[in-house]
């Protein structure tokens, strides 16, 4: 019974994850953005975050040993610094220094969280 669960878990992150690769493909093949309003450009960036969530969330086979609380806490903080960066570099403003800000205030914030909310 476990193992279906186990199973029924992994297919769930890859539908999620091509389902949603797909949506960010097609719409960045049939949008344009001179013609979109302010508020769909929000689409991809969701879309960006969920597609790196799920495929961390799929290399749990891979990566055994890691309990699932860790594992979601990694994905979570690597899909949000993608989805970040990506902001900033849409703005102009990605340098060096900001990629490494951004990534130290990533590690104290999940430091940080870690270890003052309860599990």
């Amino acid at each position: 019974m476990d193992a279906i669960k186990k199973i029924i878990s992994i297919m769930t992150f890859t539908l999620i994850f091509v389902v949603s690769f797909f949506l960010l493909l097609a719409f960045f093949l049939f949008t344009s953005p001179s013609e979109n309003s302010f508020v769909l450009s929000f689409v991809p960036l969701i879309l960006v975050w969920i597609v790196v969530f799920s495929f961390i969330m799929n290399l749990r086979p891979a990566l055994g040993r890691l309990p699932k609380k860790h594992l979601k806490t990694i994905a979570v903080t690597i899909a949000s610094v993608v989805m970040l960066l990506i902001m900033f570099s849409a703005l102009g403003q990605l340098a060096l220094f900001d990629v490494a800000l951004l990534l130290t205030l990533a590690f104290v914030g999940v430091f940080y969280f870690r270890r003052s909310w309860p599990n």
